[in-house]
Order: C-alpha cells, then structure tokens, then sequence
C-alpha cells in the first residue's frame, strides 16, 4: 500500500458509507425490501422458464395471428376469402415460430458452450495452480473460524459463507475473517499468493462480465460457480473494496462484485440432487481409521477447494 496518501482515509468512507447505510436502516425488514427480494427470486424463475426470451414473444405473435384471424372473418362473408385468408396467417406464423425456435436454439446452444469453456478453463492447469497457490493462504485464516464439527443436519444442504451474515454474532465473525485475510495479504505484497489471487479475481471478474451482459448461460454457471464465487467474494471482500479504494475506482473487480451479489440476492442457491442424498455406507469406524492416519481430515473444508474435486 502507498503509504505516502495524505488523504483522511476515515473521513472519506464515512461520506462513502453514509447515504449507503441509511438506505439500509431504512428498507431492513420493510414491505421494500420483501418486495425486492421477490422480484429477485421470479426473474431466476422466468430466466429457468425462459419466459422472457421464449414464451412471451411466441405468446404475443400467436395472439396477434389470433386476432386478425378474428377481425378477417368478421369483415368478409366470402367464406372461401376467409379461408384462404387464415390458412395464409396460420403459414406464415408457423414460419415465423418455427424461424424463431431455431434461433433461440442456437442462441442458447451458443451461450452453453461458452458457458462450458468457462468450466474447463477452472479446471485447466493454469487455473490449477492458481487454485493450489491462494488454498493454503485461505485454509490457515478460514478453517480458525469455521465449524470444526461434523453436522449432521446440514450435511445434505450446501452451505457458502454468505450464511455468516444470519446473525450479529456470526457477522462480527467474517469480519475478522476478511480482516485478517485483508492484513495477511498486504504483509505479503507481491507475493507468490497475492499474484495468483489476482489472477482468480480476473478469471471470476470475466465471468461476471459475461453474464451481465447475457453472452453466457447464467443458470449452467450458477450451478457450477456459485459457492466458488460467493466465498471467495466473502473472503476477500475488504481486499477488493481496498483496492478499490487505493484506485479511487469501483471498477476494480466490479463485475465479480456484481455477479456474487446478484445470485446471493436470487435466494435461490443451486440445490443438491436427491438422488445425491442417500444413506451412507461411511461409518464411525471408518472415520476414527482415517482420523488415525490424518487428523483433521473431517474438518469442514471451503466449498472453493472442494471444487478441486468436482
């Protein structure tokens, strides 16, 4: 950090939290806010049905045939004209549906490629070993504050650190997570950890650029990237709002911001399948064998890291 900034660092969020925070006080727990949250939540579910880009057209241009139809037959009693009339609006219909099917096809076979590119490319072996430079970075603050012990009513729910903001107490807790993340990383500027977590902050940035702008399949990068991009924006969140700040720019990794609060603010988080949840044949004895050999090993691990898996 430059430490020759003369400005009043203090002075200055305080102006920058202020109209923030009293919008907040205003709207918690408020018809406003339970609103919004709806609202939030039906535009994940017409995004699912794809009602927007599918159904409403085709519904409109049915519709629209329907009714010429109807004023055509009132206008002329020809029979024969009428006739031939309809059959012309039903053909060219049929066309312009079958023409727009097609399209929203290939649209949609287009965005799920590049969707996938985004998925092979986490896992490819410059990603990798990104991944495996910032694990134990994470690991040494993370695993001091999260759940030591084995849940057993939790363990068929997937779970991100976004579920620490459910009370005081637990809020208070990620804050000196990302606290003590954000003075670890500036003890160790220019490190090995901090270039690679640069370089996971772009991959994610470029990401949410893309679904902002609707090139991508969100719903098929939401159910691969969520708890990735959730708790890494919750880990790192005072380091990318400190970089912000030191720029004097909210650009700064803007569109991760906006792709991690956007699917938290969805409140639907990608579930897991049912047939995922079966009786285990894992018993007591297979885990004290294994605690044996590596202790720990039972410990909650970052969704992120487990990803590694995936």
């Amino acid at each position: 950090m430059n430490r020759t900034i003369s400005r009043d660092f203090s002075k200055e969020l305080e102006d920058i939290n202020l109209g923030g925070y009293r919008h907040f006080v205003k709207s918690e727990h408020s018809f406003d806010l339970a609103a919004s949250d709806l609202l939030q939540r039906a535009r994940y579910h017409f995004r699912m049905w794809h009602l927007f880009d599918r159904f409403i057209p085709l519904l409109v241009l049915f519709g629209t045939a329907f009714v010429i139809s109807i004023l055509i037959s009132q206008s002329t009693q020809n029979k024969d004209q009428v006739v031939t009339s309809i059959a012309a609006i039903i053909a060219v219909t049929t066309t312009v549906i079958t023409f727009l099917e097609g399209e929203h096809k290939n649209r949609h076979y287009q965005k799920l490629v590049r969707s996938s590119d985004y998925v092979k490319g986490w896992q490819s072996e410059c990603i990798l070993k990104h991944r495996e430079g910032i694990k134990e970075l994470k690991n040494s603050i993370v695993n001091k504050h999260k759940l030591k012990i084995f849940d057993s009513r939790s363990f068929n729910e997937a779970h991100t650190l976004a579920d620490f903001k459910s009370t005081p107490g637990k809020i208070a807790t990620l804050a000196k997570l990302q606290s003590e993340m954000l003075l670890l990383l500036f003890n160790y500027e220019n490190s090995e950890s901090q270039k690679s977590l640069n370089e996971i902050l772009n991959y994610l940035e470029s990401i949410g650029q893309d679904v902002k702008l609707g090139v991508v399949d969100a719903d098929y990068l939401k159910d691969y990237f969520y708890y990735i991009v959730i708790d890494n924006y919750q880990i790192f969140r005072k380091y990318i709002e400190c970089k912000q700040y030191i720029s004097g720019s909210r650009v700064v990794w803007c569109n991760l911001v906006f792709l991690a609060h956007t699917w938290e603010k969805e409140k639907v988080p990608p579930r897991i399948p049912s047939i995922c949840i079966r009786p285990l044949v894992l018993t007591d004895s297979d885990i004290d064998s294994v605690e044996t050999i590596k202790p720990g090993t039972f410990q909650v691990e970052d969704a992120s890291d487990a990803a590694l898996t995936k």
